[in-house]
Parts: structure tokens; sequence; C-alpha cells
């Protein structure tokens, strides 16, 4: 929670503060700032962490691409079906003399338009390549790769909050922002250095902190 209160000279002083089930505690929000950017900062993906994650999805590809290819194809005799239809009715329109049956036709055409349309985009939406997994591989690389700017420094909080969620087994409190204490998740894991620097002293319970402005 976050709340300004003002100090003596009646200039307010932004601070995070909890008091869920035990004594009031409050942190300003410039120190918590600081110490949340210094933990980002010791942040790193595990080594190896992208060629296993590529392994197994190509894996999972793999165990599925059978059934994949099978479906694709039945899809895309579909709609080789219905340009077929389409085809043959406008060869009808070309030949009827009919008004009557002339906007009848076409407005068959036109139906079967929408459902050639319609089954190609089902069609694409299942045809998933290796190029596509790679292209996902170099989106999650460059994700660990730019992950301070992610956190820290993009305008999207929504996207911030995802991010930082990712982050953690649990979320953290302040004392284990602090201490280096948090339960990360497999894939990240804190930098020596900063994991050597923290104290691993048992600290009153702290506030759960909140992503920085």
């Amino acid at each position: 929670m976050g709340s300004s209160p003002a100090g003596k000279s009646g200039k307010g002083f932004p601070t995070y503060h909890c008091a869920r089930g035990h004594k009031y505690y409050g942190v300003s929000k410039k120190e918590l700032d600081e110490k949340v950017e210094e933990f980002v900062k010791s942040l790193k993906y595990k080594q190896g962490f992208i060629n296993t994650l590529e392994a197994v999805v190509l894996d999972q590809y793999r165990n599925r691409q059978q059934e994949l290819t099978k479906y694709s194809a039945s899809v895309s005799q579909t709609v080789a079906d219905l340009k077929n239809e389409q085809a043959e009715a406008v060869s009808a329109l070309i030949k009827t003399k009919s008004e009557i049956a002339k906007t009848e036709i076409e407005k068959r055409i036109d139906e079967l338009e929408k459902r050639i349309l319609s089954t190609q985009e089902e069609r694409n939406e299942v045809e998933i390549t290796e190029c596509h997994i790679k292209q996902f591989i170099n989106y999650v690389e460059y994700t660990m790769e730019h992950l301070e700017f992610l956190l820290l420094q993009s305008e999207n909080m929504t996207k911030q909050q995802a991010m930082f969620g990712l982050l953690f087994e649990e979320f953290p409190t302040y004392d284990e922002i602090v201490n280096g204490t948090p339960k990360l998740s497999l894939v990240f894991e804190l930098s020596q250095a900063y994991a050597k620097g923290k104290t691993r002293l048992v600290a009153p319970t702290g506030i759960e902190p909140v992503l920085p402005h």
C-alpha cells in the first residue's frame, strides 16, 4: 500500500507500507525503488536455459507434428473443395441469362468466399513450423537479454507487472529483496557477487514490494 505522509515542513514523502497481521512497517518510495533496481540488475537467467527451452519445445512439436500435418492437410483439402465449388458457381453465373438465378449464384459465390477465408485462417493457426519455433526462441532470448530494461524502463505497466510475475516462485517481501533471499523461478538466479554481498539475517516481516514508478 502507498501513501504520502507530510513531514514537519508540510512536504509529502511517498512511502510504501504494510501492516498485514504484523506491526506497521514502512519504507520510502525512493529507498524501495533503489533496492528493487539493485536487485533487478543482479538477476540473470541460468546458463543453458535457452538451449533447454528450444530442445523441449522442438521435442513437443515433433511429438505432435504428424497430427498437425494430417489436420492441416485435411483443412487444405476442404479449401480446395470449396474453391472448386466456387469455380463451378462462377461458370454457372457466366452461362445463365436469368437475373434471379444470377442473384442467387452471386450470393452463393460470396458465401463460399467467406468459408474459404475462414477455413484458411483456421489452417494458418495450426500450421506451426520449426521457423516459428525459432522465432519464439529468439523472442525469449531477447527478453532475457534485455530483462533490466523491460523491468525498470518499460512504460507499459501491464507488461512490466507480467514480467515481474515471471521472476518469482512466490512474490517476495521487501526484506527478501534487500537480503537477496527471494524464491526465484527456476529460470533465474542472482549474480554470485550480489548473493555473497548480502547478509543472511532474519529480518522482521516486511512489505510486499510493488513495481517501481
